[in-house]
């Protein structure tokens, strides 16, 4: 059995296993689908490698990692349990059965944009039952104004803000990648609370605002509206109606993020950047 305690988004673990050859002929393995399963493990989950042979008195470690990317985070969020079973095939012997868990810890990466406007606090304080009592809903009623959900996420407004104060006129902003180590320092920040000041250079905020747009279950213009905006794209009135349609915090983000870009733009001269980069960049983000 191998359980990886505490996986945090984007950040992997792993562990070896050494599978020795004891038998007097060389030995082939590989891991195997389980019943219908197109794949032989959860997509968190890795193992390499995957299929190997052995010479006699030979060992062959394989690496089993978990890692939480951005398109499975949301599935996890909310259950934090991570369980699966890897099947070690040997041929021409038997099946071992390898048990693989984790426990993941919740992250403002991968939860919908309607959790976290309702969320005023740093999502490590919320109980995991909260979490999971959390629906989407297009338009929350108030009841009051200690209720009343945020415009945006807090986490959206910290890393737009900082761009906006210390990258404007950045050359090459979002063309850039950040450094991976703090990126997950800006992820701890966000989910924590602390520190109050984003760390990290200014390309590694800009890939971190790219992971949490890729990271949301339901992206910021909804599934739902695709192929009537793609169908429509040339015509401007239909797109302002589209956008009047939208669930509230869907459309109040998206036109915040339109006018943080409109605002790069106008910086062009000294950050170089281009519409149609920004939208190449952007487009698939927001859809």
């Amino acid at each position: 059995e191998v359980f990886f305690e505490g996986v945090k988004f984007a950040e992997p673990k792993y562990e070896i296993i050494a599978v020795k050859n004891t038998g007097k002929v060389p030995l082939r393995f590989e891991f195997i689908n389980k019943g219908t399963d197109k794949m032989f493990c959860k997509p968190w989950l890795s193992a390499e490698p995957n299929t190997a042979e052995i010479a006699v008195g030979h060992t062959c470690d394989i690496r089993i990692e978990v890692q939480v990317e951005p398109k499975i985070a949301a599935s996890l969020n909310g259950n934090n349990k991570m369980e699966d079973i890897l099947v070690l095939h040997l041929h021409g012997g038997k099946d071992l059965f390898i048990s693989v868990g984790g426990s993941y810890i919740p992250s403002s990466f991968g939860s919908s944009l309607e959790s976290l406007v309702n969320m005023f606090g740093p999502i490590r304080e919320v109980p995991v039952a909260t979490l999971i009592d959390f629906g989407p809903s297009t338009d929350p009623a108030p009841t009051n104004d200690d209720s009343r959900p945020m415009d945006i996420p807090k986490e959206v407004y910290r890393l737009v803000d900082h761009l906006y104060k210390h990258g404007m006129d950045q050359e090459d902003l979002f063309q850039v990648p950040g450094s991976q180590k703090e990126i997950l320092l800006i992820r701890d920040c966000l989910d924590t609370g602390t520190p109050s000041a984003i760390p990290g250079s200014i390309q590694s905020v800009a890939e971190a605002f790219i992971l949490f747009l890729q990271a949301l279950p339901e992206p910021v213009i909804p599934t739902g509206f695709h192929q009537k905006c793609l169908k429509n794209q040339n015509n401007i009135l239909f797109c302002r109606q589209a956008l009047v349609g939208l669930p509230v915090v869907h459309h109040k983000l998206f036109v915040y993020i339109c006018a943080f870009l409109r605002k790069l733009l106008e910086h062009s001269a000294n950050n170089k950047l281009e519409v149609n980069a920004l939208a190449r960049q952007f487009g698939p983000l927001l859809l």
